[in-house]
């Protein structure tokens, strides 16, 4: 139906790294991000178009590759980007310190890990922002600190409006909502209030009528946090 589905493609070893057994080199997550979206692309090919996201974190070896994988319009069509970043990425950034990249296993070059300045990396994604408004940037442990209690699975919706999470039995999802806001700007403070009234009950409605794929979707969206999301349509108009 031209939803999205959040991947995080951090667990995925760099490209390059030795297979056990076998001649060749695995090809890291910015392949696996191809792929994923060749096969959105097919299967929505009669609807919208999906709008998926792509996570990966800021100490992952191939995130030079990961951040200028989009740097030309139209590649990789269907996922938003995001880079997950901690508080020892940024303050390393502010204090122009190094920050250490992690291989899940010896590369093909016998490195564990490799060390750069983190304000190289920083400096590049507000270039590709700059240019094209990607990557995005989730603040783990922020999240982790001001959100949740516990330190369970941290996951987004497509484009991070609405932070999700889940458990064994449960998986949270969101129904969102935007206002068009020139219309909107036309409006008188009375009016405004009754759109985002209206705009409140209607996501919450939609939580009890719509139907779930799977039981842990019910237990996540409709039996616990109910999450909904109102944003706007038409800034740049």
């Amino acid at each position: 139906a031209g939803i999205g589905t959040g991947f995080n493609f951090s667990n995925i070893r760099s490209k390059d790294e030795p297979v056990r057994g076998r001649t060749g080199v695995t090809g890291g997550p910015v392949s696996f991000l191809r792929a994923y979206n060749g096969f959105f692309r097919e299967i929505t090919q009669a609807t919208r178009k999906s709008a998926s996201m792509g996570l990966l974190h800021v100490n992952h070896p191939d995130i030079f590759d990961y951040i200028n994988c989009k740097v030309e319009d139209g590649q990789i069509e269907g996922f938003n980007l995001t880079v997950i970043l901690d508080d020892k990425f940024m303050h390393a950034v502010e204090n122009n310190g190094t920050y250490e990249l992690k291989y899940k296993k010896h590369n093909a070059n016998g490195e564990a890990s490799k060390t750069l300045n983190a304000r190289e990396i920083f400096d590049l994604m507000c270039q590709r922002i700059w240019d094209n408004g990607e990557p995005g940037v989730m603040f783990e442990d922020t999240i982790k600190r001001d959100y949740f209690e516990d330190d369970i699975n941290i996951l987004a919706n497509p484009c991070s409006e609405a932070l999700l999470s889940h458990g064994d039995d449960w998986l949270e999802l969101c129904v969102l909502a935007s206002i068009n806001l020139p219309k909107y700007m036309a409006l008188n403070k009375e009016e405004r209030e009754r759109v985002v009234d209206t705009t409140v009950r209607m996501l919450n409605d939609i939580i009890d009528t719509q139907d779930y794929v799977i039981e842990y979707q019910r237990k996540g969206m409709k039996d616990r946090n109910r999450k909904i999301g109102i944003g706007v349509a038409g800034l740049a108009t």
